[in-house]
């Protein structure tokens, strides 16, 4: 999972430092590594989940390129890797280990701000350019990382939660009008740049920003656009299959062990029968993993929810071959 934070003070460079207490406070999302980043008026925090090249992909990773030091803090992962590498040895990059964290930065490095239309994938990232002092910032097209900003005492704070954030600024966790209004009535669901906290913002899918001493500005840098379909319902039905087969192929590249989360909804059956079909090919079986609550009276048949997910997720973990766990949430935990 990761995590990434840090800050940029917009003056002196002699704010708040308190990087250590940002980042700790997210040592949950990362727990094989951690490190942290000083330079100037910027520091940088990242927690570490292992996926990709486990021994060299050690974050803050900085770069020197042409007499310049870039530093980057990423979470995510970029599916098009292989292609992103092919074409930075075009250009005459030579990476040196094979994690996606390197790709990014130096697609940073040849693309500017253009990085992100570079990387099919899901990602939040920062990027500290040493030589120009600013930071820049960006988030996947459909915001399935987090990231998370504000602005205090002249200071730009970013983090992939808010309680990073709230923990380095020593801003007050006062919840907006707004905010409570989304807990109480559209949880888990936010407004498009909500961070529920006054002051505390969600970088927006498809943002990026970049951070000077003059301030920060964020922009659009992809939107998605509606078209003509193309070969009538069956040419729908087939591309359909096709895009979402190759999407789900490109995210069984791992160096560890993956497993699905199978609820027995529509959604999470095909991911695990294209991933368990993809397994059965090179003679491996797929994990996958099933929540049920202790000791759970609330549920009652309906029309819409005729059976429990478990009794759909067990039936189809058996159908389609896979090794699935039912992990039990115990009530005491949950509270």
């Amino acid at each position: 999972m990761c995590s990434i934070c840090g800050m940029y003070d917009y003056h002196s460079g002699e704010g708040a430092r308190d990087i250590t207490a940002m980042n700790a406070v997210l040592a949950h999302r990362g727990p094989d590594a951690s490190g942290e980043y000083r330079a100037g008026r910027v520091v940088l925090g990242h927690n570490r989940l292992a996926v990709i090249d486990p021994m060299n992909g050690a974050q803050p990773m900085s770069i020197d390129h042409k007499g310049r030091r870039y530093t980057i803090v990423y979470n995510g992962e970029i599916y098009n890797a292989p292609a992103l590498r092919s074409a930075l040895v075009g250009a005459g990059i030579r990476p040196r280990t094979a994690c996606d964290t390197e790709l990014v930065l130096y697609a940073y490095i040849l693309y500017g701000e253009n990085a992100p239309c570079h990387l099919n994938g899901i990602f939040a990232f920062c990027v500290y350019d040493e030589e120009e002092d600013t930071l820049f910032f960006a988030r996947d097209r459909l915001g399935v990382k987090p990231l998370y900003y504000a602005e205090h005492e002249g200071c730009f704070y970013f983090a992939s939660e808010q309680k990073s954030i709230l923990r380095g600024s020593g801003m007050p966790a006062r919840l907006s009008r707004n905010g409570l209004f989304e807990l109480l009535w559209l949880s888990p669901v936010t407004l498009p740049g909500s961070g529920i906290f006054d002051g505390i913002h969600a970088v927006p899918p498809a943002h990026c920003g970049r951070v000077t001493p003059q301030g920060a500005r964020l922009f659009r840098y992809w939107e998605l656009e509606a078209a003509e379909p193309i070969g009538g319902r069956e040419g729908v039905i087939e591309n359909t299959r096709l895009l979402l087969s190759d999407a789900i192929k490109r995210q069984l590249v791992s160096d560890v062990p993956l497993a699905t989360l199978l609820s027995g909804g529509l959604d999470s059956s095909i991911i695990s029968a294209v991933a368990a079909e993809e397994y059965k090919k090179e003679g491996r079986t797929l994990a996958t993993y099933s929540f049920e609550y202790e000791d759970n009276k609330s549920y009652a048949p309906t029309l819409f929810q005729p059976n429990r997910d478990d009794d759909y997720a067990a039936r189809l973990g058996e159908w389609l071959g896979t090794d699935h766990t039912v992990l039990t949430a115990p009530t005491e935990e949950v509270a």
